[in-house]
C-alpha cells in the first residue's frame, strides 16, 4: 500500500473514530439523564469531554478555556435541556438529535458564516437555558453568567478580524447584553412552543440574538467597507423592528402593558 493511500484510510478511519465519539458522547448525555433524571452525570460527560484543554502547560489552560468556551456554553445548555424536558422523550431525543449535528457539522468548522453561527448557538441556547434554569438567582448571579455567555459569543466573532482590540469589542457586547439581562430577569417574558410544553422561549434570547445579528452585520459592513453601509444593515434592522413589534402586540393580546 502506497503511502498516499494510507494517509487516507488513515485520515478516513480518524474522522469515523472522530464522528463515532461523538455520536457516543451525545448519546451518553441523553442516556445518564433518562437514567438518572439528574443533569450531574451529563454535565461530567460534557466536561470530561474537552479534557484537551488541560492537557498542556497550566499557562495556557486560560487561553484554552477561552476559546472553548462557545462549545462549553453549547454543551451544557444541551445537557439541560434535555434535563429539563423530562417526561417528554420525544423531545428530547430532538435535542440530542441537534446536539449530534452540533457536534458533527457546525462545532469544526471555521469559516466566517460557520463562526457567526457558533456563536449565535451559544447566545441563544445560553440564554434560553439560563432563563429556564436561573429566574429565581439573585439578580448579580443572572446577569454575571448573561456577562459571560455575551462575551464568549461576541469574542468568537470578533477574533475573526485582524487589527481590531478583540476583548474590547467582547466587553463592550457584553456589558450591553447584561444591561439587557438586568431589565429582563425583573420582567422576565417567555413563549411556549406549540407541542412543547417542557421548554419556553424567553424573550430576552430572541431580542439579544437580534440585537446581536444587527451589530454583527455593522460591524461586517465597517470591516469590508470601511464605513457601515445602510443597505448590509437594513434587513437585520427591520427584522429586529419587526419582531419587536410583534412581541409588542402579543403582549398587550395577553393583558401585558408593555414588552
Amino acid at each position: 500500500m502506497s503511502s498516499t493511500k494510507k494517509h487516507k484510510y488513515s485520515s478516513k478511519a480518524s474522522s469515523l473514530a472522530y464522528a463515532s465519539l461523538n455520536i457516543l458522547l451525545a448519546l451518553a448525555v441523553f442516556g445518564t439523564i433518562y437514567v438518572t433524571n439528574s443533569p450531574i452525570f451529563a454535565l461530567l460527560l460534557v466536561a470530561l469531554g474537552k479534557w484537551r484543554i488541560l492537557s498542556v502547560r497550566p499557562r495556557f489552560w486560560a487561553a484554552n478555556v477561552l476559546s472553548n468556551l462557545v462549545d462549553i456554553i453549547v454543551g451544557v445548555s444541551f445537557a439541560l435541556l434535555i434535563w429539563l424536558s423530562g417526561g417528554y422523550i420525544i423531545l428530547q431525543l430532538g435535542l440530542t438529535a441537534l446536539h449530534i449535528v452540533w457536534l458533527l457539522f457546525i462545532k469544526q468548522r471555521s469559516k466566517y458564516t460557520y463562526a457567526v453561527i457558533q456563536a449565535g448557538t451559544a447566545l441563544f441556547l445560553g440564554l434560553v437555558t439560563l432563563s429556564l434554569t436561573a429566574y429565581s438567582w439573585d439578580s448579580f448571579y443572572f446577569v454575571a453568567i448573561v456577562w459571560v455567555i455575551a462575551y464568549a459569543s461576541a469574542r468568537h466573532v470578533a477574533s475573526r478580524y485582524e487589527g481590531i482590540s478583540t476583548n474590547l469589542y467582547a466587553i463592550a457586547a457584553a456589558t450591553v447584553c447584561a444591561e439587557l439581562g438586568w431589565i429582563s430577569y425583573y420582567w422576565m417574558i417567555a413563549y411556549t412552543i406549540p407541542g412543547l410544553a417542557a421548554i419556553k422561549v424567553s424573550q430576552f434570547a430572541i431580542f439579544a440574538v437580534l440585537m446581536g445579528f444587527v451589530a454583527e452585520r455593522t460591524a461586517r459592513s465597517y470591516h469590508k467597507h470601511g464605513e457601515v453601509r445602510f443597505a448590509d444593515i437594513a434587513m437585520p434592522i427591520l427584522l429586529t423592528a419587526m419582531t419587536m413589534v410583534v412581541a409588542y402586540i402579543f403582549a398587550v393580546l395577553s393583558g401585558s402593558d408593555a414588552l
